[in-house]
């Protein structure tokens, strides 16, 4: 079992610099996350927002893959 910390799910969410590499240890093991995970990738994908890195659209995006990813929906 792998523990995938916030700045890693945030990073393939957002797709950044090595998401794939993350994306194949989230096809490949099971994966276990602490319960801050969501707060702390949710506001990754909001300061990207903020910073302009990414628009509203795209924003809307990313927090839903997290809530699928994270089956909270």
């Amino acid at each position: 079992m792998i523990v995938i910390d916030a700045s890693a799910l945030a990073a393939y969410i957002l797709r950044e610099e090595g998401y794939d590499a993350i994306l194949s240890y989230l096809r490949n093991s099971r994966v276990a996350s602490v319960d801050l995970v969501l707060k702390e990738a949710s506001n990754a994908i909001l300061v990207a927002l903020r910073r302009g890195r990414i628009g509203f659209e795209e924003a809307a995006k990313a927090f839903k893959a997290l809530m699928l990813l994270l089956n909270t929906v």
